[in-house]
């Protein structure tokens, strides 16, 4: 947690924890700005951020930001701010909160997902799942050239898989 001075976005006061995590001492934060803590690449993005926000809000959500570490590392934080007046100076109370392993387990996630539409979506096969009912849930688009034409993978979505097999005790014998 901080307070920054909102003209000259110099740090006014900081708490314990902000100095641990960052590895700055108290005077050294209070020696620096906002920018100080941004990674330079991040730099114009913050210029842009306060250029656009109205002084006057008086708290806001901000999006998730990257920050550097005084051993050089980067940490991406989410900041809530709150517009305060302290010696009759305008400044924000800012609350940072570390989600580095949030982005990098949604960033994997995403990899993931992306990796496994490839896959799906190039199978030369038809991969399909269904609930334990046979209810379709999701089918490769394959569906359409393996059953050359006759469906397609929008019209199965929802229907019962038992329709697919030209013997339907086929099915019953997979279970």
């Amino acid at each position: 947690m901080w307070v920054y001075d909102l003209t000259t976005l110099k740090f006014i006061d900081v708490n314990k924890e902000a100095t641990i995590k960052y590895g700055y001492t108290r005077d050294e934060f209070l020696s620096m700005t906002i920018k100080d803590i941004r990674p330079q690449e991040e730099i114009k993005k913050l210029e842009n951020y306060l250029d656009q926000r109205n002084k006057d809000v008086t708290h806001y959500d901000s999006q998730i930001w990257l920050h550097k570490l005084k051993d050089g590392a980067e940490i991406f934080v989410k900041i809530l701010s709150h517009k305060i007046d302290l010696e009759e100076r305008p400044c924000r109370l800012v609350i940072s909160e570390d989600v580095s392993e949030l982005v990098k387990k949604e960033k994997a996630l995403k990899e993931s997902e992306e990796r496994y539409k490839r896959i799906f979506e190039n199978i030369l096969d038809v991969y399909y799942e269904t609930t334990i009912e046979g209810t379709i849930l999701e089918i490769s688009p394959s569906i359409e050239i393996l059953s050359s034409g006759q469906y397609t993978r929008d019209e199965l979505i929802g229907k019962s898989i038992v329709g697919l097999y030209y013997d339907t005790m086929e099915r019953e014998n997979l279970c």
